[in-house]
This record gives structure tokens, C-alpha cells and sequence, in this order.
């Protein structure tokens, strides 16, 4: 095991000021995240294992990523994201030259900006029909995204290309 560790998840809106613990582990490549709410660490905690990690695998629970989450993990392959994640923040991906596969859950609402920058793998993408707002440069220009007429995902493309 190369890495295990805790966190602090912030408190939800709505559900009190109580705070969720989130862990973590890298065992052979494989990044696990365990735990609810929104991931907000004050520094990301595997950031001193970034070309390590090559995958990603995050439970239910985690409803937002942070800004920068991932930034920088040039030998990350792919990520399952979680089905109740609801925002990607702003850089989460960026710089992820690996990265060829992404599936979005059907709840997500929000992508930050620069999310997928320099994600030059990461060809195509299915933008579900539940994500209300796409951040500028979210994505590569070369992306090809799909996702429903009159979506997101659409307004995107209009204003970004893809």
C-alpha cells in the first residue's frame, strides 16, 4: 500500500454542521475514496503520488470534487464516478494526459472550469441531460461531446466548440 489516509468532507447544505470523514487508499495504481459529502481538503492528500495513480474509484457518498482534485495525474487511464456526484470543480482533471474514459453520472449538475483541460486523450464524452452548467474551457476544443438539443451541453459546444 503506497497511501492511506483521512480527511475532512465538508458539512452538506441543509444537513447541519456535521462533518463526514473521507479516506483514502492507493494500492497498485488504484485511488479509493471512501465516504460522503463534498470533498474539501485544505491540501489534496495523494498529491505527493500524482504519477501513481491510474485509476480512480470514489463511493456513493462523494457529492462534489474539489477544485484540482486530481490535477496533474498524468498517468491516470480512467475514473468511475460516483452515481450521486452532483459537481466537478473547476481544474478537478486538468492536465490528465492519460485520460480516455469518463462516465458522467445522471445527476450531475454543474462542471467547473477547466475541469478537462488538457485531457488531449479524453476524445469524446456523454453529457447527460441533468447537468445545468458547463464552466468555460471546461474541455479540450478537440472533444466531441454529446448530449441532448437544446442541453448544456449545447450551449457548450456553441460557445466553446466540441
Amino acid at each position: 500500500m503506497v497511501g492511506v489516509g483521512r480527511g475532512r468532507a465538508g458539512a452538506l447544505p441543509g444537513k447541519g454542521h456535521a462533518e463526514d470523514a473521507i479516506t483514502w487508499s492507493l494500492e497498485g495504481g488504484a485511488l479509493s475514496i471512501s465516504g460522503s459529502g463534498q470533498m474539501q481538503f485544505s491540501k489534496i492528500p495523494w498529491q505527493d503520488h500524482l504519477e501513481e495513480i491510474q485509476t480512480v474509484r470514489m463511493d456513493e457518498g462523494i457529492v462534489s470534487l474539489q477544485d484540482g482534485a486530481f490535477a496533474g495525474c498524468t498517468g491516470l487511464r480512467s475514473v468511475t464516478l460516483p452515481k450521486n456526484l452532483r459537481y466537478i470543480g473547476s481544474s478537478a482533471f486538468e492536465g490528465c494526459t492519460s485520460l480516455s474514459w469518463i462516465t458522467f453520472p445522471t445527476g450531475l449538475v454543474g462542471i467547473g472550469e477547466r475541469a478537462f483541460a488538457g485531457c488531449t486523450k479524453l476524445t469524446s464524452a456523454f453529457v447527460p441531460n441533468s447537468v445545468s452548467w458547463i464552466a468555460d474551457r471546461a474541455f479540450e476544443p478537440t472533444i466531441l461531446l454529446n448530449g441532448r438539443k437544446d442541453s448544456a451541453a449545447a450551449d457548450y459546444i456553441g460557445d466553446n466548440g466540441g
